[in-house]
């Protein structure tokens, strides 16, 4: 497995992240190899599993949105990026970010208010929204 592979997987999981139903299973399938080899190689060669990877892109994409779209609802961003809920978003933020997306908001709202008054920013979400 090399960067090539990741690469594929990351290209896959951005084509379908916004399906609740897209699994890692279905991600197996999708690059032509059984469940436990992508496990085994994943952890092996970088050391997160699929379904982290696949929950890092669709924060990734929360992320996006919130940025972009100041007017959006929980909801609507949860059912964009693949959640069931905004409930399930929330556990998600939590565990990968230790932030829920209201405090994320807040952030990124105040970073365009700082940004205006030539503050310092809050990079590291930025960093996060943008690294996948």
């Amino acid at each position: 497995m090399d960067d090539r592979f990741l690469t594929s997987l990351v290209n896959i999981i951005k084509k379908r992240y916004c399906d609740y139903q897209f699994t890692v299973k279905v991600l197996a399938e999708a690059a032509g190899i059984c469940v436990s080899y992508l496990e085994e190689k994943l952890h092996a060669k970088y050391g997160t599993f699929p379904q982290e990877l696949i929950e890092t892109v669709r924060i990734s994409e929360a992320l996006k949105i919130i940025a972009a779209n100041n007017e959006k609802n929980f909801y609507e961003i949860s059912k964009a990026v693949g959640y069931k809920n905004p409930k399930a978003m929330r556990l998600a933020f939590k565990r990968r970010l230790g932030v829920t997306p209201d405090f994320c908001r807040s952030l990124i709202n105040s970073e365009q208010g700082l940004q205006k008054n030539n503050r310092r920013s809050v990079g590291w979400l930025r960093r996060v929204a943008f690294e996948v």
